[in-house]
């Protein structure tokens, strides 16, 4: 989510190739600390399988915003 977010929230097609380069910026700056496995996994992850874990999170994320 922390990806998700400093994306501006970007869609999983856009925000797929930006993973190489905000993954190391989010780390070098403490904001992520990730285990090798886990940080291989988002590097490797597809959009659609993206989109299917943020589902829940957007449904909330909208709803926020509606308030």
């Amino acid at each position: 989510m922390a990806l998700w977010e400093a994306s501006d929230r970007l869609c999983s097609k856009r925000l797929k190739p930006l993973i190489p380069i905000l993954l190391p910026a989010l780390e070098r700056h403490g904001r992520l600390d990730l285990s090798t496995e886990l940080r291989d996994k988002l590097l490797t992850v597809s959009a659609a399988t993206m989109d299917r874990l943020l589902s829940e999170i957007r449904v909330v994320a909208s709803v926020g915003a509606l308030e």
